[in-house]
This record gives C-alpha cells, structure tokens and sequence, in this order.
C-alpha cells in the first residue's frame, strides 16, 4: 500500500523497523506533514504552522482516506490561522 500511495502522491514513503508505514514529506498548500500506520486502520498524523506543532491520531481503514483527513485537517489550521 505504501508503494501506491508514493506512485499516487509523488512523494516518499518509507517502511520503519516494525513494518509499519509511513509517509513522509508530503506537502499540503505549503505545510510538510507525515501520517504514519500505528495499528491496523489507525493512523497518526503531525505537522507544523509557524512555531506551532499540532499532531493526532485519525481511524481509516484505506491510507488515502487517513491522508485525506489530515490534508483537510491543515486546510482548517491554515484558515484559522487567517483569522487571528
């Protein structure tokens, strides 16, 4: 599944030590996050604005769907962050 989701993203996905997944340097209207496989169809998340780091878990069972989520996620941080 990583290997797809790299071919489809054009980023880099790597495997850890204990074979979970994890994707790395993805960029989302330029803010670089990773999501990474914890347990089966439970995925964690980080990314940074400015000085502040906000990270999270997210339940899917497909990796495009956890992606998505986070994507969506920094979509809302960003617009927040207009406002103030």
């Amino acid at each position: 599944m990583c290997a797809l989701l790299t071919t489809i993203l054009s980023d880099k996905s790597d495997h850890d030590t204990a074979g979970r997944c994890e994707i790395v340097g993805i960029i989302q209207r330029g803010v670089e996050y990773t999501v990474t496989a914890a347990a089966p169809g439970l995925w964690k998340w980080q990314f940074r604005i400015g000085d502040r780091i906000v990270s999270g878990k997210t339940e899917a069972r497909l990796q495009l769907l956890a992606v998505r989520r986070v994507q969506l996620r920094i979509d809302r941080e960003l617009k927040k962050a207009e406002h103030k």
